[in-house]
């Protein structure tokens, strides 16, 4: 059969030996999440990952289709994400204007970084506006924070009254 025999394996060998960064910059801006899986693993899986296609993979984070955007979510490597107040600043920016579903996978992500002070502080800032998940997720970053500078002590302490409410309900 064409579509599960060899033709499928022999066309899976041409687009590796021809595949290129022309190729995958293609591949990333497609509308078939099947060619951006393919480029995502491609730039994300040798040794030393092509960050020069991050705007791109970026850009799929926020498009249309959520499961695109969260499978490459989880492969940017959390250190990316650590290692770049401006990254950081970028995935809150994007956990604001997102649904539920790729909040709580912005959140997930959240839980495997680094947190600057400038996310903690807006993370603070955010906690009554959440559900009684997120609030818990947030509290959990909070926690999990080697050290929390004084704004950020003192934003959490504007929202006392909200973690009573949340805890009594």
């Amino acid at each position: 059969h064409i579509v599960k025999g060899p033709v499928k394996e022999e066309l899976k060998r041409i687009t590796e030996r021809h595949s290129g960064d022309k190729l995958l910059k293609e591949f990333f801006k497609s509308d078939n999440h099947h060619y951006q899986y393919w480029a995502i693993d491609k730039a994300l899986a040798e040794e030393e990952p092509r960050y020069e296609f991050l705007p791109d993979m970026l850009k799929i984070i926020t498009g249309k289709n959520i499961f695109t955007a969260r499978y490459v979510l989880d492969k940017i490597p959390s250190e990316t994400f650590s290692a770049s107040d401006t990254l950081q600043s970028w995935i809150w920016s994007v956990y604001k204007r997102s649904n539920y579903t790729l909040q709580s996978a912005v959140l997930e992500k959240l839980q495997t970084i680094r947190l600057s002070d400038s996310l903690l502080f807006m993370i603070c800032r955010e906690l009554k506006n959440t559900n009684e998940e997120q609030f818990e997720t947030m509290v959990s970053l909070l926690s999990k924070s080697e050290t929390l500078s004084d704004r950020v002590v003192s934003e959490l302490g504007k929202h006392l009254d909200t973690f009573e409410e949340k805890r009594k309900t």
